[in-house]
């Protein structure tokens, strides 16, 4: 058993530019709800979007880079609740 506790665990090696991508698209993500939440048109033209792609394309546009994971990832019910007001579906599912 304590031989079981000495074993060397293996990690596998991952670059460093992986970490900061990775927080770059959080940061994104992040930066873009929080911009929802602030700016009522921009509320408006989410709460309009019929799916993941429109999502993005309207992130885009208001100069954001984040992927449909990360906003589903970092979003909470308030954002969900705001923007299924007018009808946006969320990951093929109606939002609640």
């Amino acid at each position: 058993m304590i031989a079981e506790l000495h074993q060397k665990t293996l990690l596998k090696e991952v670059q460093p530019f992986a970490f900061y991508h990775c927080s770059e698209r959080r940061k994104q993500a992040l930066a873009f709800l929080k911009e929802v939440g602030n700016d009522h048109k921009l509320r408006e033209k989410v709460s309009t979007a019929n799916n993941d792609d429109d999502l993005v394309r309207i992130a885009k546009e208001a100069g954001f880079c984040p992927s449909t994971e990360d906003i589903w990832l970092y979003e909470d019910r308030s954002f969900r609740r705001k923007a299924g007001i007018r009808g946006c579906y969320f990951n093929g599912y109606e939002s609640d």
